[in-house]
C-alpha cells in the first residue's frame, strides 16, 4: 500500500486507459487524512507539470497492448455504454489488430478514427498536409502513448505503478 511520505506531495497523472478514473474515485472516497494523493488530475497534465512544482507524480503504466485493446473496445462502444455516433471512423475497423494494422500504414481512415473520442466531441488536430502523422499529436488521449504523459527522464519523484499491481494501492 502507497504511503505517504513526510514533505511528500502525490500527485496523480491521469493516463488515458489505465484505470485512472478508478484511481481517483477510490482516493475520493477516503478520508481527507488517508488519501494517497494530494491532487488528481485529468488527462492534459503531464508530469513535467508537477515536477516542476516540486511534487511527486505518480503514474499507473499499462501494457500498451492491453492499454490500445481497452481503448479500442472504448471508443467502439462508445465510452462509458453509450452508442457511438454512426459517422465515427472507429466503427469501419471489426477488431484492434484491423485497427493497428490501418494506422501503422498511415490509412487515412485510421487516422481520422484515432482521431476523436466517442463521442466526436474532442478531436486532436489532423495533420497538415505533408506532415507526418503523430500519435504524440494526431490521437485522442485513448490513443496517445503512455510516454505523452510520462515525459521526463528517470526522476526520483516519479512513482509508477503497474497496472496490474494497483490492488496494492487501493486494496478494496
Amino acid at each position: 500500500q502507497m504511503v505517504k511520505e513526510k514533505g511528500k506531495h502525490f500527485e496523480f497523472i491521469h493516463i488515458a486507459k489505465t484505470a485512472g478514473r478508478s484511481m481517483k474515485i477510490a482516493n475520493e472516497r477516503m478520508e481527507p487524512s488517508s488519501r494517497p494523493f494530494e491532487m488528481s488530475h485529468g488527462h492534459n497534465v503531464k508530469v513535467s507539470h508537477v515536477l516542476e512544482r516540486n511534487h511527486t507524480a505518480v503514474v499507473v503504466l499499462r501494457d500498451p497492448a492491453d492499454r490500445m485493446e481497452s481503448a479500442f473496445v472504448f471508443l467502439r462502444t462508445g465510452g462509458f455504454g453509450n452508442r457511438i455516433p454512426k459517422e465515427h471512423l472507429i466503427t469501419e475497423f471489426n477488431s484492434t489488430d484491423a485497427f493497428v494494422e490501418a494506422l501503422a500504414g498511415e490509412s487515412i481512415l485510421a487516422i481520422e478514427a484515432a482521431r476523436c473520442d466517442a463521442k466526436l466531441k474532442f478531436c486532436a488536430e489532423p495533420p497538415a498536409p505533408g506532415e507526418k502523422f503523430s500519435l504524440h499529436k494526431h490521437t485522442t488521449v485513448e490513443f496517445r502513448p503512455q510516454v505523452w504523459w510520462l515525459d521526463v527522464d528517470e526522476n526520483p519523484n516519479v512513482r509508477i505503478i503497474c497496472y496490474p499491481d494497483l490492488h496494492d494501492v487501493f486494496p478494496n
